[in-house]
């Protein structure tokens, strides 16, 4: 199996910063659980970037699911490249979730 590199968009870690800054609030106990979710997802989309489903245009997402079914990775895939673009909740509003994403695009 060809790994393709695994790029991560400098606002991908905004996004964690405010997630885990959400869940320092809510459920503290959480965090770990998320971060850890969030490597293990990353890993896996590394290995098999095109088994998920695709969002829109050539965005593909991964839902953090189960233990947080309510987030989302969103990345690309090229010939050499995977670039995680965004790390969001699925209940934001899907025109600022694609607003977000293309002005990440590019890394």
């Amino acid at each position: 199996m060809t790994y393709r590199t695994l790029r991560v968009h400098a606002g991908v870690y905004e996004d964690l910063d405010a997630i885990s800054k959400y869940l320092a609030e809510e459920a503290p106990d959480k965090i770990a659980d998320f971060k850890r979710t969030y490597r293990g997802l990353r890993s896996k989309i590394r290995q098999r970037p095109l088994s998920r489903r695709i969002l829109f245009a050539s965005y593909r997402r991964a839902v953090m699911a189960p233990e947080f079914p309510h987030h989302m990775i969103i990345y690309t895939v090229n010939e050499t490249t995977v670039d995680i673009l965004a790390v969001l909740s699925t209940y934001r509003d899907p025109e600022f979730i694609e607003q977000s994403v293309l002005g990440r695009d590019g890394t």
